[in-house]
């Protein structure tokens, strides 16, 4: 397996997808169970429960931790989590990430956008693929979750070869995702450009 290169969390709630669709194309997580072998890897897995600023999330004991809020897996994979305390619109956020990853990798090209819920949240949900400045193909998918006064982007990213394998793992860190009560409330941060 390639080195998975990053999942990107920034921040508010995941528990399960109960549905999502694009235009009129809906997708349930009921009708996308994850095979048996999927199930296997993530049960073959040791997992933990870790703690950050107004959340917690399971991820891989054999991951580490680099900094408050990012972990990374031996083969490269990461997770990073940000949260966002600010009421702005759903889709509001969802347009400065898509263009934050557009000026950042001018390779990206949007997949699917789909809309649903994580939970009870409303989420947002942008697949898409780029290449690195190294000339890596890598797959993305952010899943954008509306809390009201706090929105998490949860971004699972990895080489376009590995990504379908690693999958159930990154779901399994997303559904794990909890808020604390504080970002249910949240204080605001500074707000969005275009605000």
């Amino acid at each position: 397996m390639r080195p998975a290169f990053a999942v990107v969390c920034a921040a508010a709630a995941a528990a399960a997808c109960v549905s999502c669709q694009s235009h009129d194309k809906e997708q349930s997580s009921a009708q996308q169970a994850p095979s048996e072998g999927a199930a296997q890897v993530v049960r073959a897995l040791e997992w933990h429960e870790i703690q950050g600023d107004g959340w917690t999330m399971d991820v891989p004991v054999s991951w580490r931790r680099e900094r408050p809020g990012h972990f990374r897996a031996v083969d490269g994979a990461n997770v990073l989590v940000r949260v966002r305390r600010n009421p702005i619109p759903l889709s509001l956020l969802t347009d400065a990430n898509l263009k934050d990853i557009q000026d950042n990798h001018p390779s990206y090209v949007l997949g699917d956008n789909l809309q649903g819920r994580v939970g009870r949240w409303p989420a947002q949900e942008l697949t898409g693929r780029l290449t690195t400045a190294r000339g890596t193909p890598v797959v993305q998918r952010m899943v954008i979750l509306d809390l009201g006064p706090s929105k998490v982007t949860l971004t699972a990213s990895a080489h376009a070869s590995d990504f379908l394998g690693l999958a159930p793992i990154f779901d399994r860190i997303i559904h794990s995702f909890k808020p604390a009560s504080e970002l249910l409330q949240g204080k605001p941060d500074a707000p969005i450009q275009g605000q």
